[in-house]
């Protein structure tokens, strides 16, 4: 499948070598320099948005850094936002429903 920041998603088997990566496989690999991202066919579906939204960013912080070597740090970016990124997704839209701007300034909406 093509998504929409033009990177492939493509799954594979848990023992692809597109899933291999210092020394052991992975749920998932996103290949920067190909843009494509591995899924391993045997993940659970309550960690199968997790493991998405992790490769993801990776895609999305080497479309606006690129070149830099990945760290610990990316690496704890990418883990949180697999982990959190819907929730907070979830609550900017509850927010931007009750909002509103009238004469120009923003105010909650009338329940």
């Amino acid at each position: 499948m093509i998504l929409p920041n033009g990177y492939k998603l493509i799954i594979v088997p848990e023992d692809s070598k597109d899933l291999f990566y210092k020394e052991s496989y992975r749920s998932g690999m996103c290949n920067m320099f190909d843009e494509v991202i591995y899924i391993a066919d045997n993940l659970r579906k309550n960690v199968l948005r997790e493991v998405i939204a992790h490769e993801l960013v990776h895609a999305i912080i080497s479309k606006y850094i690129p070149g830099r070597e990945i760290s610990n740090d990316e690496e704890w970016v990418c883990n949180f936002m697999g982990l959190y990124a819907h929730q907070v997704t979830e609550l900017t839209n509850y927010a931007l429903k009750r909002l509103q701007f009238k004469n120009g300034r923003l105010q909650e909406k009338d329940e």
